[in-house]
């Protein structure tokens, strides 16, 4: 008798394990993307103007504005007239301009350190196992892609964002590993940038890229865009299924 109570006893609390636990992680997943979420937003926000881009955009631009014109100031003191600027004065000129540019272009690469940041663990929560490889964290960005698509059917490169994201990951390696230069190769798909954003910020095949052309704002809107459309992809899944 007491064999036999204790052994369904057993059973019980077997079962019971088995419903109550996979609802306790899938909770703890959800807080943890809820967590992301937050801090996404805050990086990302809707409201660009109160963003921290939108203070150094304006800070690049006012100190690119005040070296200017502080160098207008000597050549105008030294009796150079502006339309007689000799080859040392242009050259001052062209060293603000292409500080400016560095400064343009290191905020481009902060913007894409900080989505990469939430991409790893957005697909870190959802997935340890399987979006791991050799127990070390995925660094890449197209092992990341394919891992949202074989975990949680994500196909990132449908979505209407994805263009710009991926433009902003290219002008990040370009700023960082080419010397600011645009030099895809030709067989490699996922290192040219769309035609219509090139257009759009006058970037030229092997030619040197002016960050100062590109639009913070609309980085910052496309990611804002991106990182709210997969918190609400993930958390669908998140409810439809049991993530293990």
């Amino acid at each position: 008798m007491t064999d036999k109570t204790g052994t369904e006893f057993l059973y019980k609390r077997k079962v019971s394990l088995k419903k109550t636990m996979p609802t306790k992680f899938i909770y703890k997943k959800r807080s943890s993307v809820l967590l992301w979420a937050r801090l996404a937003d805050d990086i990302f926000p809707e409201n660009y103007e109160d963003s921290t881009w939108a203070v150094w955009v304006k800070r690049i631009k006012e100190g690119q504005s005040n070296e200017k014109e502080i160098l207008k100031s000597r050549i105008k003191k030294w009796g150079k007239k502006l339309n007689r600027v000799d080859d040392r004065y242009a050259e001052d000129f062209w060293r603000i301009d292409h500080v400016t540019n560095s400064m343009f272009g290191a905020l481009i690469v902060s913007i894409w350190s900080q989505l990469e940041h939430f991409l790893k663990g957005m697909v870190e929560v959802c997935h340890e196992k399987e979006c791991k490889r050799e127990n070390k964290r995925s660094y890449r960005f197209d092992e990341i892609k394919k891992c949202l698509e074989k975990v949680l059917s994500i196909d990132l490169e449908k979505w209407r964002s994805y263009k710009m994201i991926n433009a902003i990951r290219i002008l990040n390696n370009s700023f960082k590993h080419k010397n600011s230069y645009y030099k895809p190769e030709q067989k490699k798909s996922y290192e040219h940038i769309s035609p219509t954003l090139l257009q759009r910020w006058d970037i030229k095949n092997k030619k040197e890229i002016d960050f100062s052309k590109i639009i913070i704002e609309d980085l910052i809107s496309a990611c804002a865009i991106f990182h709210e459309k997969l918190v609400r992809a993930i958390k669908e899944k998140l409810r439809n299924d049991n993530m293990d």
